[in-house]
């Protein structure tokens, strides 16, 4: 279950979304909400979200910059922007701060659902991805005290030097 932050200016607006994603999106534990991104960063200290869904137009610090704040405090959040500004510009700088998705206002439900539904996928895989790798790394230390005596043995042994490197390699 994952943990959700809209940032949004328009109190309307994020009723409208946070309704949508709390009955269209199961994987989605907890809901909150910030007026501004000045809010959105300080209430991410404490919440610290999976997503964060922003407008970009907002008063204050707008949400491109708000990505940039928020990324200083964690990597693994993961970022939508609903937003009415179609620019270029907007489009391409979302694309350089690693935005999952750009959606258009107005957009419709289903748009919504598929954008935050892609961003868990995504959530979910790198999970899978850590998780395998922490069982591959504690088989690895599992393991290495047999490398480590059989290292031991081809030194002693002076068998050939590529047995030997490529015990060197895995340790």
């Amino acid at each position: 279950m994952y943990k959700l932050l809209i940032v949004e200016d328009e109190p309307i607006e994020r009723e409208a979304v946070k309704l949508v994603i709390s009955n269209n999106c199961q994987n989605i534990s907890r809901i909150e909400e910030a007026e501004n991104g000045f809010i959105a960063i300080e209430k991410c200290k404490v919440f610290r979200p999976d997503i964060v869904i922003l407008d970009i137009n907002m008063p204050g610090i707008n949400g491109l910059d708000t990505i940039k704040e928020l990324q200083k405090q964690s990597s693994r959040m993961k970022f939508l922007l609903l937003t009415s500004y179609n620019r270029f510009e907007y489009a391409q700088e979302a694309i350089q701060l690693g935005v999952e998705d750009f959606v258009l206002k107005p957009a419709k439900i289903a748009r919504i659902k598929q954008a935050v539904d892609a961003v868990i996928e995504k959530l979910n895989c790198e999970l899978q991805t850590q998780k395998q790798n922490t069982i591959l790394a504690n088989r690895m230390e599992d393991i290495r005290p047999i490398v480590e005596s059989d290292c031991i043995y081809a030194l002693i042994s002076k068998e050939p030097n590529e047995d030997l490197q490529r015990i060197f390699s895995f340790l």
